[in-house]
């Protein structure tokens, strides 16, 4: 359960409700959820598929997916005050460390429609869809091979039916 406690405080901020109000729709208490989002203890598996339900993702993705990375959540809660502030926090922590390596800092205008979540999952589609072009030129070259060998070896049962063969 990686990522649970990251996630639910992420998912509950993104909804913009406090931990009373979720932790009593979820009948939950309001100290036990603190500790849930903290990572002091984990909710029972009961638990777990209620706060999954509830926030509308998979067990999966509540437990084991970092859910700041995931484009289909960052679209549907865009508009979301919270969704502003980590963008903002995060565009700050990316200033300092270009600082720190002596690189310039990207520009306010670029800061403001920095989206690290939406660049990094763009990255992930261009690996992904290089890594089947890929896979696509080995099963092309697979299925060539294998054509050749099926066309072989009916050659040699169609001599070994006629006596032809020689072993």
């Amino acid at each position: 359960m990686d990522h649970l406690s990251k996630n639910i405080k992420l998912l509950r901020n993104l909804k913009e409700i406090s931990q009373t109000e979720i932790a009593a729709s979820l009948d939950f208490n309001r100290t036990t959820w603190n500790n849930y989002e903290s990572g002091v203890s984990t909710p029972s598996l009961e638990g777990v598929f209620k706060i999954a339900k509830y926030f509308g993702v998979s067990v999966d993705d509540l437990v084991m997916k970092d859910l700041i990375t995931d484009v289909n959540l960052i679209a549907k809660y865009k508009d979301s005050k919270y969704w502003e502030k980590v963008n903002l926090n995060v565009n700050a922590l990316v200033n300092a460390i270009t600082k720190k390596e002596g690189k310039s800092s990207p520009s306010n205008k670029a800061n403001k429609e920095f989206n690290p979540s939406l660049n990094e999952a763009q990255m992930s589609f261009k690996s992904i869809e290089a890594q089947l072009h890929d896979l696509s030129s080995k099963i092309a070259k697979i299925e060539a091979n294998t054509a050749k060998s099926l066309a072989t070896m009916e050659d040699k049962i169609k001599a070994l039916a006629k006596g032809k063969a020689k072993m």
